[in-house]
């Protein structure tokens, strides 16, 4: 009877333990990155990346879909 106690508060001890360890915060090992724009890039004007863009698209559809010579 006396080791069956003496189990059964081991057991429960440890149960215990595992508990409190499982449900401790783990923040020591993490650190926030700093934000700097590096995830999102950089905002450049916008009427620059327009004219930026119909150029690559005309150029991309001149290659693309070039033009029938009349005859």
């Amino acid at each position: 009877m006396r080791m069956r106690c003496l189990s059964l508060l081991i057991l429960k001890a440890s149960l215990l333990l595992v508990f409190l360890f499982m449900n401790s915060p783990v923040d020591a090992g993490y650190r926030k990155p700093p934000f700097n724009g590096s995830i999102f890039g950089k905002h450049a004007d916008q009427e620059e990346t327009f004219e930026t863009m119909c150029r690559l698209v005309l150029n991309v559809c001149t290659n693309w879909f070039p033009e029938r010579e009349k005859k």
